[in-house]
């Protein structure tokens, strides 16, 4: 590729996000992507395929944000704990992104089973830590992937309530959310391990 086309694809990538972010995946066009990147839309069509493959490069994005969120969690005490403020973290600070990954899907938009559930590499960190987990007793001995499924969907479900407006402030929606990883991960540990409640100093939100 020339230095040219690759210039035109930054700009066309840079005025995409910078519409979805502001003004929601609804608002964005291979029209508005064309006349912000001083092109046509051909060239939208030559480079992406339309608005489908500018969707699965932002897709591709956000999943990778995602995993980097939480890939930045260190191992050690109370991992999963943190692995689940971490996750929370990403929603609340990319919020566009994270509605593209698990809002509403696009009818002509589906995207590739590599970047889709048990296949990403977010799920696979949540899951690996979940097996460790099990391997040193502090988990019930079971089946790794359903246990993280029922992680990975009270943690969603108390996110996407808390992006949605439910809570009447952000220290509620905090309270909730700690309460919500609290009890998903008492309902998993061996008895040797269930923990008591932990201070909010325990369980920090990530900040990137």
């Amino acid at each position: 590729m020339s230095k040219d086309h690759d210039a035109l694809r930054s700009r066309m990538l840079d005025g995409a996000r910078a519409i979805f972010q502001a003004e929601g995946l609804e608002a964005l066009s291979v029209r508005r992507v064309a006349d912000g990147a001083g092109t046509s839309t051909q060239m939208v069509y030559t480079i992406f395929g339309g608005k489908e493959g500018l969707l699965g490069v932002l897709y591709e994005e956000a999943a990778e944000m995602l995993a980097g969120f939480l890939d930045a969690v260190p191992s050690g005490e109370h991992y999963l704990y943190r692995l689940a403020w971490a996750y929370r973290a990403c929603a609340i600070s990319h919020p566009a992104h994270y509605a593209l990954v698990f809002g509403a899907r696009f009818a002509a938009f589906i995207p590739a089973t590599a970047l889709r559930g048990r296949q990403t590499r977010a799920y696979r960190l949540l899951r690996d830590g979940v097996q460790r987990a099990m391997d040193a007793n502090e988990l019930m001995a079971g089946d790794a992937d359903r246990v993280a499924d029922a992680m990975w969907t009270t943690v969603h479900g108390a996110v996407s309530l808390e992006l949605a407006g439910y809570h009447e402030s952000p220290e509620q929606a905090a309270a909730c959310f700690q309460l919500a990883v609290f009890a998903i991960g008492s309902a998993f540990r061996t008895l040797s391990h269930c923990p008591l409640p932990l201070p909010p100093s325990a369980l920090p939100a990530p900040t990137r």
